[in-house]
């Protein structure tokens, strides 16, 4: 069996409750709030592990603590172009019956 010897061994225990709000919450008219952060605001939990946008109406209410993970998303492409292109009919085959349709068209006028 493990002791537990220090003080804040004795007094670090929590409880991981899930909401039963499923959004974060936004002021009512009267001042109170709902979602996450009416329970917040109600000290019905203690804090919250999500990420709320600071706000001068949250600022009112709640104490943000540093961030503690930035996450960023980038997407690059490349606009296509949209010239015309007399040949574009035939890009998506292989280099192979590329050729062959040329020749094939080569000879055909050719042969005219």
């Amino acid at each position: 069996m493990m002791q537990h010897n220090s003080k804040a061994d004795r007094c670090s225990s929590f409880q991981l409750i899930i909401s039963k709000y499923p959004v974060y919450g936004y002021q009512q008219p009267n001042g109170s709030w709902t979602g996450l952060i009416g329970e917040l605001q109600r000290q019905e939990v203690d804090f919250a592990g999500t990420l709320f946008a600071v706000t001068p109406e949250r600022l009112g209410i709640l104490d943000f603590s540093e961030a503690l993970y930035f996450d960023e998303y980038n997407t690059l492409y490349i606009l296509p172009d949209v010239t015309a292109d007399m040949v574009s009919f035939m890009k998506p085959y292989s280099l192979l019956i590329q050729r062959n349709r040329a020749q094939f068209i080569y000879c055909l006028y050719t042969s005219i």
